[in-house]
């Protein structure tokens, strides 16, 4: 089977490329449908009743549906219908947003560090990578939080080299639909999606696809302190996994935020948190930015205090590819395609640091800084801690 790959033009033409050269004309779908297939184990998966045990495992589904049609008959919906073995009912809606109510936001009058202003940001990010005992040469890369609120973001500072692959979504879509959203039956530790699948709706052509790769199994990872200072990440090997990454953060000293990644050059952040597709994890193994799929374990550095960070680990998954009609054989006859399904897969594990290191690791720093660190939440989410001192 030649692989394909679609490269978007104007007014929706694109050019299919495929494997011996050849370039073929396609019209881009009218609708994209994205399945996410997740494996989780850590504190923060299995629920309130695993994380009191100290983490479990738990299997997820997202699913996003695209389309550049409008619903006939009405609101839009959309429903996958699901293998019985999914034990999440015969089917899961797929709920389109509601239209916004709100006027448009009033900017800010109010000066900076007044009261509900975000204060100015201290501390620095700590850029350090590769497994080893210690850090390397030319470690770490420091970035100053209070630069980067001025405007001063440092270039290069995530990867280029892996692209995020982003699902359709509301702003991409003329009319969309995804799962899970609100209190709705989510997928069990039992649950599998072996079997038929079929998608329908009032703004999609009916989509059905049948799927032999079940979740990824659990990837189990734990952490060892060594007698070094650093500490041994290790992890069971996932069958079907094509590659791993591993990626810490933790606190440093005097409001610093520590970062540190497997990859063996600087290459942090970006499509490597999330889904990355075989054919690009493959080219990524031999550079060392992603580690082989034979690997079970990764040494974290000393200077990184791996005993007090919290570390992640990425199992990489296949895909699979579906779209109707097929791609005609021959390379002359242009493709017209209704509808094209992506299923994603990964196994994905966090790894906390214990009570006992988090205190060893508050001991004999000052109040006034403990009071002022930037939030780990924040460094996720917006790269800025932005708690008040």
């Amino acid at each position: 089977m030649r692989a394909t790959i679609l490269l978007a033009g104007a007014a929706g033409l694109c050019l299919a490329l495929t494997a011996d050269g050849g370039a073929q004309s396609a019209n881009s779908p009218k609708v994209r449908y994205y399945m996410d297939v997740s494996t989780a184990t850590g504190p923060l998966a299995g629920g309130l009743r695993a994380m009191m045990r100290g983490g479990g495992e738990s299997r997820s589904l997202t699913l996003s549906l695209g389309s550049t049609l409008s619903p006939t008959g009405g609101a839009p919906r959309a429903d996958h219908f699901m293998p019985a073995g999914a034990l999440i009912g015969p089917s899961v809606p797929l709920v389109s947003p509601s239209p916004s109510q709100s006027g448009p936001t009033q900017p800010s009058t109010s000066e900076p560090g007044s009261p509900g202003q975000p204060q100015r940001p201290r501390g620095r990010l700590l850029v350090y990578w590769g497994c080893g005992a210690h850090a390397g040469p030319g470690q770490p890369a420091i970035i100053d939080f209070a630069k980067v609120a001025d405007g001063q973001f440092p270039p290069n500072l995530f990867t280029a080299s892996v692209p995020f692959d982003t699902p359709p979504n509301a702003a991409t879509s003329r009319t969309f639909g995804g799962y899970p959203v609100g209190r709705v039956k989510k997928p069990q530790a039992a649950s599998s999606i072996v079997g038929a699948h079929r998608v329908a709706g009032n703004y999609s052509p009916e989509i059905a696809f049948s799927l032999a790769q079940d979740f990824l199994p659990a990837l189990h990872a734990q952490r060892a302190a060594q007698a070094d200072g650093s500490s041994l990440l290790s992890w069971n090997g996932v069958a079907g996994a094509t590659g791993y990454y591993a990626w810490a953060i933790g606190a440093g000293q005097n409001g610093d935020v520590i970062w540190w990644a497997s990859a063996t050059t600087r290459e942090i952040g970006g499509g490597l948190w999330d889904y990355v597709a075989p054919g690009i994890v493959s080219r990524l193994v031999p550079r060392g930015t992603v580690m082989a799929p034979s690997r079970t374990s990764c040494a974290i550095p000393a200077e990184v205090g791996g005993a007090q960070t919290i570390a992640f680990l990425n199992a990489f998954g296949p895909e699979a590819d579906f779209a109707y009609p097929p791609r005609p054989a021959n390379q002359r006859t242009p493709w017209h395609p209704d509808s094209t399904v992506k299923v994603r897969y990964k196994s994905t594990a966090m790894v906390a640091p214990s009570m006992g290191a988090m205190m060893q690791g508050q001991q004999g720093q000052e109040p006034a800084r403990q009071a002022c660190r930037p939030s780990v939440g924040g460094m996720l989410g917006g790269m800025i801690g932005r708690k008040k001192c």
